[in-house]
């Protein structure tokens, strides 16, 4: 069973109807990677573990054409999202200054990994300050796009081509982000939802997509993380005076 959107869907069957339905593209790969899911969530449910699973849903409303998008398993976490799952799980503090394999920091977008994160938390509720929340136009956290290409990396950290918050050229009008929570036993789904803008007077295509999140700890406050980077399967040109809907559909259920 898959929950989306508050709906249990029996098999991968009725997910891909649904999606056709809404004009989402799902792509051979990605439906191979649902498929995959549903087995492993039945092994998962038999064994009493908790089975997560992120949905990237893309919408597009460009002017004078039907609104369409694409479906996708989000299962591009990157080694931050890990160290630090890892640390609510087992309690340890971060310590140290080198990043990747076998050392257990973080890796802040500005790239300077920091030591001893002894007190690296929330400084607040992640649904309204920290977390993926993101105010309108800040991009420093929350839901972000851009123009890149480049294959999904685990130590992957910042993103390098993100379209700016703007109204000119090459830029997007970033709306707030913010979260909606939804219970359909036995699965509790977080939908981080932003609504993007086109008023820069051309074309942009968005062919990648972060989370961006904003921890607080004891100096300094306030830094960006990246937790996650997906690279659509294809890239989605948003006409001027478009409209882009980004929704990651962060789903556990239960045992």
């Amino acid at each position: 069973m898959i929950t989306l959107k508050g709906k249990n869907y029996k098999n991968t069957d009725e997910l891909f109807h649904d999606a056709i339905a809404m004009n989402l593209d799902i792509s051979d790969i990605e439906k191979v990677k649902f498929e995959k899911y549903a087995r492993l969530q039945k092994v998962s449910q038999a064994l009493q573990l908790p089975t997560p699973l992120a949905v990237l849903e893309i919408r597009v409303k460009n002017p004078n054409q039907a609104e369409r998008g694409q479906l996708k398993i989000s299962d591009s976490w990157v080694r931050n999202q890990y160290c630090r799952q890892q640390q609510c799980m087992a309690l340890a503090n971060f310590i140290g200054t080198t990043f990747g394999n076998s050392y257990y920091v973080l890796k802040p977008t500005g790239g300077l990994v920091l030591s001893d994160y002894d007190a690296l938390h929330f400084g607040g509720s992640p649904e309204t300050v920290y977390g993926y929340y993101a105010a309108g136009g800040d991009i420093s956290t929350g839901i972000v796009v851009g123009t890149g290409i480049t294959a999904e990396s685990l130590d992957s950290y910042v993103l390098t081509t993100p379209i700016a918050n703007g109204t000119v050229s090459g830029k997007l009008s970033y709306n707030a982000c913010g979260v909606t929570k939804t219970w359909s036993s036995p699965t509790w789904t977080a939908a981080w939802v932003r609504i993007i803008n086109n008023n820069s007077g051309g074309t942009i295509t968005v062919n990648e997509c972060v989370l961006y999140t904003q921890l607080n700890y004891q100096a300094p406050y306030g830094v960006s993380f990246m937790m996650n980077r997906d690279k659509l399967s294809s890239g989605e040109a948003i006409l001027d005076a478009g409209q882009l809907t980004v929704t990651y559909n962060i789903v556990i259920t239960f045992p």
